[in-house]
């Protein structure tokens, strides 16, 4: 039996790569018996076990900052730091030819074609589960969306200069979509939805090259499906709202600075209140690590300090600046596509 051959080979260290994930052979050994005089859990599961025979935990220093005692008190284990994005990957050693890359313009725009996406519109993405979309981030992405279409122009009349692309989980997801969008943003927004089936992971890593930006979803980020959309070259948004403990400490730095000072992001605080007078649903709270490992994956991709916004209004401005700005979104797509293709970003280094 699996016990058994732990016992022979007496192993020193443990590690469960499942977690409350799933079903794991080894989680199962572990909460039974002690297997190793150490027992690590690693990556499967996006949090702290709570258990007591769990030692250790691996993460890294934006999922649990070092500087945060208030998060860190949620963790039964003792943390083991990596020093860069501890959610690793081998899209560089199985992946690599499967991608849709920028230059292969002819099959971007059959790609497009075949999912009904505009040829010359700029296309926000998420293909994420669709129970990760929280109402306040929905909203946003709607309003950026709105604000593109109405200000923009896609150089065809007749297409959306912008739409969003959504994996569908059934055609009742689908009507409820559009109907809000049509009902809280006025008509012709819903037109500018557009929804996808799932598929085979070749085929999802391949038509993800077709879109132009990947939006992350702070309720529960993008793991695996961030690290597909990095390596196909596509940005991605990520909101990681200050923690408690950082947001005492701008707000402590304002309050001694003078009163020329210019803050040009919405406070914490600030972007609560507001949402509570308007009776409009609440950014969520990023503290919980499955809410930081995009903004892990994009500093870990050296694209950290364009793409991750630290309050709802920021990712909203952020999303139409990659749509409006052609210069600067150009040089964002360039900067992580050169860390994936030299080698001089840690996204993808998972042998270093």
């Amino acid at each position: 039996t699996t016990m058994r051959r732990i016992e022979r080979d007496e192993l020193d260290v443990m590690i469960d790569l499942c977690g409350y994930a799933g079903s794991s052979r080894v989680a199962e050994l572990l909460a039974r018996r002690r297997c190793a005089p150490v027992q690590i859990s690693y990556m499967g599961f996006p949090g702290s076990s709570g258990a007591s025979y769990v030692d250790y935990a691996v993460f890294d220093p934006i999922v649990v900052p070092y500087d945060a005692p208030e998060l860190r008190e949620e963790y039964s284990e003792g943390i083991i730091y990596m020093p860069h994005c501890y959610f690793v990957n081998s899209h560089r050693y199985v992946a690599g030819d499967v991608v849709l890359r920028e230059e292969e313009v002819e099959e971007r725009l059959a790609m497009r074609d075949k999912y009904g996406l505009p040829r010359d519109a700029f296309v926000y993405c998420c293909h994420s589960r669709p129970d990760k979309i929280d109402p306040a981030t929905f909203r946003a992405w709607l309003r950026a969306l709105k604000r593109v279409n109405a200000n923009y122009s896609s150089g065809n009349a007749k297409e959306a200069a912008a739409v969003l692309w959504l994996l569908r989980s059934g055609p009742l997801m689908e009507r409820n979509l559009r109907s809000l969008a049509h009902r809280e943003f006025g008509p012709g927004v819903e037109s500018s939805l557009r929804f996808c089936d799932v598929s085979p992971r070749s085929e999802h890593l391949r038509r993800l090259g077709a879109s132009d930006v990947f939006l992350d979803t702070p309720a529960y980020g993008a793991h695996t499906v961030g690290c597909d959309a990095l390596w196909n070259g596509v940005p991605m948004i990520s909101l990681l709202r200050p923690t408690a403990a950082a947001a005492a400490a701008t707000a402590a730095a304002i309050s001694t600075t003078s009163t020329t000072t210019s803050i040009t992001t919405t406070t914490r605080r600030e972007e609560e209140d507001a949402a509570t007078t308007a009776a409009v649903p609440v950014p969520v709270n990023t503290d919980k690590l499955a809410s930081r490992v995009g903004a892990s994956l994009l500093r870990a991709c050296g694209i950290g300090d364009e793409m991750i916004a630290p309050a709802m209004k920021d990712y909203e401005d952020l999303m139409v600046r990659c749509a409006a700005d052609n210069e600067w979104y150009g040089g964002v797509r360039e900067k992580l596509k050169r860390g994936r293709d030299g080698y001089d970003a840690d996204g993808y280094d998972t042998g270093g």
